[in-house]
């Protein structure tokens, strides 16, 4: 408990020596924001008085709170609905799974309403709130004695399984936390992000150290819960444990609301669905046409701002010209009469409009890829603990819980993140002349095949404890620790640079989409990790790989052959990485409508 507070103290510290080390260097300007970002009360951002850290600090304590709130709930899920509610074992453990998935997948709710019609800042808060809803309906669940079954006789009898209306409540509140969490992730992410300037060298850079921020909150937060939260759970105070994951929640909405005057915000760009419907009715009808040469002949405002708000102008690419047609101009798109283009989205888009569309389609063999990753990053929370579960976990007088070796992963991730902001970052700089270091996908191809060596690491060790087993011995638990320590290493890059490229490149009003990419990249990849679990013990045979007991099995061939599907994963993503054509952004200057003080802040 004392070395996860230290860490959290850390990140705060860490977090405001990089406010202190941005005022000074922006102590003499008062200039505007290039992105197109505004103030709270619609005008241009300046970049002394809103974003940078001193807002970003609120949000990376927020999602740690969040996390501890969310896992607080979660790490013990499949025990309260045993115990408890009294549920089968396979039915606990699958509606535990579904929940999950559905919880990371409802951010494509949450990302979408954010970037269409609420905006980032009123989507993360609207989702808070569900979420708090959610949680003081699970704490109420487990405090009300009519709302749970009544507790079991002497030794275990006379034992009433939960009613039909308790369960549902449950489930209900359970659903509610889901879509509350999932909706408010990539919300809080991009708007996040937004705090920070990119088209400015030291916000841009400020902006890679806040991703890294971000996820070693998530995983100080992760670890809190899984040891404070968990051991009070274990100890049979189930209402505790929920009230205190509801409070946890309840103070990190309010850390979120207390630096709103000095937020940044973007508009919001409308429904980016219908805009990518738009480019492929009018690509389709224009599909008998020449593609034109050059971007320079196709349809594009002349004004410095898209007609998408929020959005910066996207510059052409060369990829995938057939979708051009939509911005080609024919007869049909010109009115003689008036001397003008009629502007029918249905007929003749935009430039920006069809490069929307073309990162979609760019992004879908990047993102296939990072859904094995997660597949493999999966069995530390699995299989990683039944192989600690059948180690000698005896430390002297000491049980080791097999699942506690995770904190292990979590602290390699904050030690990574405070090694990678203030020594490797900056020698990366001067090796890659990139202000950021590595880009997204650079860094995601760091991670990708260290998790392999992590699964081949895993594999090993397996070698050696059934060869241990088999001279009637056993190995130790302190063997996994490498394993836990690759694991934290990789996701430092590949999970960070995930998050960085996601948002990075996503077109400005589809960057909360963007963001959930990420989560839902997590909950495909644990559909993939239980398909891929079944398809090996069906095609392995009796007993098989992955026997009831492991002892019985092959634990290690199934370790080996993640970790040749993780190299083969890596091969295709760099295959990906290599024809992936990057997002080019036009800058935004302020209108000519700005007072006269934005105006001259602008170089």
């Amino acid at each position: 408990m004392l070395c996860v507070l230290h860490m959290l103290i850390l990140i705060l510290y860490a977090c405001n020596s990089s406010v202190q080390a941005m005022s000074m260097e922006l102590e003499e300007m008062d200039e505007l924001t290039f992105d197109g970002t505004l103030d709270v009360k619609g005008n241009p951002a300046s970049r002394r008085s809103t974003g940078g850290f001193k807002t970003a600090v609120f949000i990376v304590v927020n999602q740690g709170l969040m996390c501890v709130s969310l896992y607080g709930i979660s790490v013990n899920l499949a025990i309260y609905l045993t115990t408890v509610l009294r549920e089968g074992t396979s039915s606990a453990a699958s509606n535990t799974s579904n929940w999950q998935g559905a919880l990371f997948l409802f951010s494509f709710i949450g990302g979408f309403l954010g970037d269409a019609y609420l905006g980032r800042y009123k989507s993360s808060l609207l989702f808070q709130l569900v979420f708090v809803i959610g949680a003081v309906l699970t704490a109420l669940s487990a405090t009300l004695d009519y709302l749970r079954p009544p507790a079991c006789g002497v030794q275990g009898i006379n034992c009433k399984k939960a009613s039909g209306t308790q369960i549902g409540l449950f489930y209900l509140a359970l659903y509610i936390i889901a879509l509350g969490f999932g909706g408010y992730l990539p919300n809080l992410l991009s708007f996040g992000a937004d705090q920070f300037d990119e088209e400015h060298p030291q916000e841009k850079v400020s902006k890679v150290k806040f991703f890294n921020w971000f996820y070693a909150a998530m995983s100080v937060g992760t670890l809190l819960a899984s040891t404070l939260l968990a051991y009070i759970e274990n100890e049979g105070k189930w209402a505790m444990g929920f009230w205190i994951s509801t409070g946890m929640g309840t103070v990190a909405l309010f850390s979120f609301l207390v630096p709103t005057w000095q937020y940044r915000f973007h508009e919001t760009g409308g429904n980016p669905l219908c805009r990518i419907a738009q480019v492929v009715t009018a690509a389709f009808r224009k599909r008998h046409i020449k593609i034109p040469l050059g971007g320079n002949q196709l349809y594009e405002v002349s004004n410095t701002e898209s007609t998408i708000k929020g959005s910066r102008k996207i510059i052409h690419s060369s990829s995938l010209r057939c979708l051009d047609k939509a911005a080609a101009i024919t007869e049909t798109d010109f009115d003689n009469e008036n001397n003008q283009i009629r502007r029918n989205s249905w007929h003749l888009c935009t430039v920006t409009q069809v490069e929307e569309l073309k990162w979609v389609l760019r992004m879908l063999p990047v993102w296939a890829c990072t859904i094995f990753y997660t597949t493999a990053y999966t069995q530390v929370y699995s299989l990683f603990v039944i192989q600690g579960a059948a180690m000698d976990t005896q430390l002297g007088s000491f049980n080791v819980p097999p699942a506690s070796l995770y904190a292990v992963d979590c602290m390699t991730v904050v030690l990574c993140v405070l090694a990678y902001n203030y020594w490797l970052l900056p020698q990366i700089r001067k090796w890659t002349a990139l202000e950021e270091g590595l880009s997204g996908l650079q860094r995601i191809g760091v991670g990708m095949p260290i998790i392999g060596l992590a699964m081949f690491e895993a594999g090993l060790v397996e070698v050696v404890r059934r060869n241990k087993v088999q001279r009637l011995s056993n190995l130790s638990i302190l063997w996994q620790l490498p394993l836990y320590i690759t694991t934290g290493i990789s996701e430092i890059f590949t999970y960070i640079g995930m998050m960085h490229f996601f948002y990075d490149q996503a077109p400005d009003a589809m960057r909360s989409l963007g963001s959930a990419l990420l989560p839902a990249s997590v909950a495909l990849g644990d559909y993939v990790s239980s398909l891929l679990i079944t398809i090996v013990g069906r095609v392995s045979g009796s007993p098989g790989w992955l026997p009831d007991s492991i002892d019985k099995g092959h634990l290690d061939f199934f370790f080996f052959l993640l970790g040749g599907l993780s190299f083969l994963n890596f091969a295709l993503f760099s295959l990906a990485s290599v024809h992936y054509k990057y997002t080019s952004r036009h800058r935004v200057l302020p209108s000519p409508q700005a007072p006269p003080h934005y105006r001259n802040g602008v170089r």
